[in-house]
C-alpha cells in the first residue's frame, strides 16, 4: 500500500502548474529577522544585510528623492511586485555583498561574490519618501521600504524563476537616508 501511495504522489508532484506563482516555499529562515539595518544613497539605492554580509536585500530605482523635494511633500508609492518594472528588487546570497553599494572608498581586499539571487514572484512593495533639510548633501530624504506577502524565488536567468526554491517575506520594514551626500 505504501509503495502505491508513493507512486501516485510522485505523479501528482510532477503535474502541471495551474498558475505562475510560487508553489512550494522552502523557508529555512525569516528574512526580516536576518537583516540588521538598512542603508542607502543616491536617488536611490536601498539595501539591508545580515551580520556577515552574506545575505542582502537590494532595491534600486530613480528619482524618488527628487520627486519628494520637487513637490515638498511625502511621496507614497505602492507597487505590485509581480508586474512592476520601475524598481529592481532582489535578495542576494554570497560574500561581501554590500560593501560597494554606497560610498567612494572600498576595501581592495574584499570581493563581492553573488552565489544566488532571488527575485519577487508576487507581493507588495510600498516606498514612502520624506524630503529632509540637510547641509550635508542634495535631495536628502528618508526612504521607508515595506515589503508584504512576497515570495522570492531563485533567479534562473532570462526573467525565469525556480518556483521550488523560494522563501516568503511576510512583512519587512526598513528605513534609510537617500540622496546625494557630500564627501
Amino acid at each position: 500500500m505504501l509503495s502505491i501511495l508513493l507512486f501516485v504522489s510522485g505523479f501528482i508532484a510532477c503535474g502541471e502548474r495551474e498558475t505562475d506563482t510560487a508553489q512550494v516555499i522552502q523557508q529555512t529562515f525569516i528574512l526580516e529577522d536576518e537583516l540588521l539595518g538598512a542603508s542607502g544613497c543616491e536617488d536611490f539605492i536601498f539595501y539591508d544585510h545580515n551580520e556577515d554580509d552574506s545575505m542582502s536585500l537590494e532595491i534600486t530605482g530613480r528619482g524618488l528623492a527628487e520627486l519628494a523635494h520637487s513637490t515638498g511633500e511625502v511621496q507614497i508609492i505602492e507597487v505590485d511586485l509581480e508586474s512592476q518594472t520601475d524598481y529592481v528588487v532582489k535578495v542576494n546570497r554570497g560574500q561581501d555583498l554590500t560593501h560597494m553599494l554606497c560610498g567612494d572608498v572600498f576595501d581592495p581586499e574584499l570581493e563581492t561574490i553573488v552565489d544566488d539571487t532571488f527575485l519577487p514572484a508576487n507581493g507588495t512593495l510600498t516606498l514612502t519618501v520624506t524630503p529632509e533639510e540637510s547641509n550635508f548633501g542634495d535631495l536628502v530624504s528618508t526612504l521607508e521600504v515595506r515589503i508584504q506577502n512576497a515570495d522570492f524565488c531563485a533567479d534562473i536567468g532570462d526573467g525565469y524563476l525556480h518556483h521550488e526554491n523560494c522563501f516568503n517575506v511576510s512583512d519587512y520594514i526598513g528605513s534609510a537616508s537617500i540622496g546625494l551626500f557630500s564627501g
